[in-house]
Formats: structure tokens, C-alpha cells, sequence
């Protein structure tokens, strides 16, 4: 059993390797390809930061895993990844964690790496300060991250490389789930999920 679940989280962290941390270093270096090709252009500079912070918090992510006991109740595992994020710059974090929900393997893994990257995007790009994280187990499991920062516009056009909430959307909606956003300049954004 104890080998079937180490096995299984070794797998896990092979796919978010993949997944994360490997598309983000070929994105980088596409674009810092380009850029040196045309130096003068500066465009891409803030994309391939952005995926340089994001494979950053992909290989955190994935050490923290390695070094966290296999049987760590989702709770645990939330606020340990909500506290790593923010903490690294200094944000809040106001924890309110249902500590009896138990989900599937996959569902743990969308809602952790949803976890990071709500957060990781309310302080890297709303310049958030304090940042609320919620789980809740009625009639479904509801996830929620809620920030005081800049916030933005949802319906204005977003840059064809900003996956963050697309990637959001598509884990929600891989299993079956409803994902929300709600934001306005100046009040903060506000990240729902909603799982069966």
C-alpha cells in the first residue's frame, strides 16, 4: 500500500515536471531565441519573465511534494502551498480549510496546482498583499481564493501566452468542475472552484 501511493506520487510529480517546469524552460527558451535574434525588441522580456517565475513555483512545487509525507490531508497540503507562494514575497495568507475532506488523486493535484497558481498570479501581477484561501465540503467541493489587490478587467483581451487561467479553467473543467473568476480594477479577484 505505503509503495503503491509513493509510486503513484513519484508519477505525479513526473507529470507536473512535464507539465510545468518543462514547457515553461521551452517557452523561455523560444523566446529568448527570438529575442536574440531581434534584440532591439523588447516585447517578449515581460512574457519570459512571467515564465520564469512560473517554472520557478513549478519546481518548488515539485520539491515540496518530494519532501511531504504521502498520507498529508489536503488541508495541510493547501495551506502548506498557499503559505510557500505568497510567502515568498511577503503576502498575508487567511486560511479557513475543511480538515475532513478526503479526493481522489487527481482532484488533489488540480486543486493544489490551482491553489498555486490563484496565488502566485494575485501577487505577482495584482500586487496583492493579503490573500484568502477557503475549502469547503457542501454538496461538492468548493475552493476559493480570494485577494486585496489590484484586480483587472475579466473581459478586457488577454495575451496569447497567459495560461494561467486557461490552465485554471481546463483542470476545473477536466474533472467535471465549474471555475469562476470574478475581479475589477482596483477591488481585488476573487478564484472559485466548483467540484461534484
Amino acid at each position: 500500500m505505503i509503495r503503491s501511493a509513493v509510486l503513484e506520487e513519484r508519477r505525479r510529480v513526473a507529470r507536473d515536471l512535464h507539465d510545468g517546469v518543462a514547457q515553461e524552460l521551452a517557452f523561455i527558451a523560444s523566446q529568448t531565441r527570438w529575442f536574440l535574434r531581434e534584440p532591439e525588441n523588447l516585447q517578449p522580456l515581460p512574457e519570459i519573465l512571467d515564465a520564469v517565475e512560473r517554472a520557478l513555483d513549478e519546481s518548488r512545487s515539485a520539491i515540496a511534494a518530494l519532501g511531504r509525507p504521502v498520507d498529508e490531508s489536503l488541508d495541510m497540503a493547501l495551506g502548506h502551498a498557499a503559505l510557500d507562494v505568497a510567502g515568498r514575497v511577503g503576502a498575508r495568507v487567511h486560511l479557513e480549510l475543511d480538515d475532513h475532506i478526503e479526493v481522489p488523486p487527481d482532484w488533489r493535484d488540480a486543486l493544489l496546482r490551482i491553489t498555486r497558481e490563484a496565488i502566485g498570479n494575485a501577487v505577482r501581477h495584482g500586487q496583492a498583499r493579503t490573500i484568502s484561501l477557503q475549502l469547503q465540503n457542501n454538496d461538492g467541493i468548493r475552493l476559493r481564493v480570494s485577494d486585496d489587490g489590484e484586480g483587472f478587467d475579466v473581459s478586457a483581451p488577454r495575451s496569447p501566452q497567459s495560461f494561467g487561467l486557461t490552465s485554471m479553467r481546463e483542470r476545473t473543467e477536466s474533472l467535471g468542475g465549474e471555475f469562476t473568476i470574478a475581479s475589477t480594477p482596483g477591488s481585488g479577484t476573487t478564484v472559485e472552484v466548483a467540484l461534484p
